[in-house]
């Protein structure tokens, strides 16, 4: 019989049943009530936030350089202070401004003015701080973005900003490493390092506030920058930089990726474990690090149903694929080959874990 209705129900319906089955305590129904009404409200869609990051950037932006070109500011002590007053004016308002009840417009429009001024006091400080200090060195920019995104993260609690201030630092070193360092193999693996295990730290403990969430994101986003340019600069350029120790260390990553998603070292299956270890230790040998690392965020973002990691490993998958398959020293014919090749053995494999799961099902 077809139980199927289409009577739509409220979370107050949801609880109400839950608690007529002894699920859920009468006296927590209005707190979780009230939970769920906040978190919607508070819920803002992805495309949103790439939106409004993107429009934050280019007003406070603009700002900027009509201030600075209308000749403003002189000094640049006074454009430091400046830049500080503006930071803490929006520090200030933001924590002793009451909650109101606006629409979801009128309160995502004043998120975005409110990240905007304070893209536009970092900004300021940013420049006098380094115009102040020693224009000659390049390392004096990411000191003062590391010393504003530390002084305001845990004071100015939106995401995006958190987010923006995080991957402004990371891209930073990654600027000055790549372009102001001669050493670029040794310096770019040992950021490669840092980045992975910032990032596999935040986002597979589960005990990690969500206050560091964007800083994860801003982990990941720099990581995959980081493997994508040094794999491609490796076939493209003249710099060499060492790919072997970020395959190694992605492919022992997609291991341990395997095992976190099987429920742990007790629940691992010794067959597919022994299939999928051998698959990335071969990937390892033959591949690209931006494959492994796009792996890894797709099977990662799956399993969290995490739609930013996910849809950054769908972005990034064919991009590096794209990267690999032009930068193969093989001829046309080969290079077809081995991408049929590894379709057979993509879809064998999948066959082979289909069956596995359903023999399992069954018993």
């Amino acid at each position: 019989m077809n139980n199927y209705t289409d009577k739509k129900y409220s979370s107050k319906d949801v609880l109400t049943e839950l608690n007529a089955k002894g699920l859920v305590e009468e006296s927590k129904l209005d707190q979780i009530s009230e939970f769920i009404t906040t978190r919607a409200k508070q819920r803002v869609p992805i495309y949103i936030m790439i939106m409004l990051g993107m429009g934050a950037l280019v007003a406070s932006s603009l700002f900027v350089l009509l201030l600075l070109v209308g000749g403003v500011f002189y000094e640049p002590a006074v454009i430091l202070m400046f830049g500080i007053a503006i930071i803490v004016g929006v520090v200030v308002a933001h924590q002793f401004t009451p909650d109101m009840d606006w629409s979801p417009a009128i309160s995502t429009f004043m998120m975005q003015i409110s990240v905007t001024l304070m893209l536009m006091g970092k900004t300021f400080f940013i420049i006098g701080f380094t115009v102040c200090m020693d224009l000659s060195s390049v390392w004096n920019v990411t000191l003062a973005m590391l010393l504003v995104t530390a002084g305001t993260y845990y004071f100015y609690n939106i995401a995006l900003d958190r987010f923006l201030s995080t991957l402004a630092v990371l891209a930073s070193v990654l600027a000055n490493m790549c372009f102001f360092n001669d050493s670029n193999d040794q310096f770019i693996n040992e950021l490669f390092v840092v980045q992975f295990i910032g990032a596999a730290a935040l986002l597979s403990c589960p005990r990690v506030p969500s206050i560091f969430t964007p800083m994860a994101y801003a982990f990941v986003f720099s990581l995959c920058a980081t493997v994508f340019l040094s794999s491609s600069w490796t076939y493209y350029s003249d710099v060499t930089i060492s790919l072997l120790l970020m395959n190694a260390v992605l492919s022992l990553g997609l291991i341990a990726l395997f095992v976190l998603v099987s429920g742990g070292v007790k629940s691992v299956r010794i067959v597919p474990f022994i299939i999928f270890a051998a698959f990335a230790l071969l990937m390892n040998f033959f591949s690209a690090p931006g494959l492994l690392l796009a792996l890894g965020l797709l099977v990662l973002g799956y399993y969290k149903d995490d739609k930013i990691v996910l849809g950054l490993g769908c972005l990034l998958f064919p991009l590096c694929l794209i990267d690999f398959y032009y930068a193969l020293n093989i001829t046309l014919l080969q290079e077809s080959l081995l991408l049929v090749g590894s379709g057979i053995l993509l879809f064998l494999v999948r066959i082979f874990l289909k069956f596995n799961y359903k023999s399992l099902c069954e018993k």
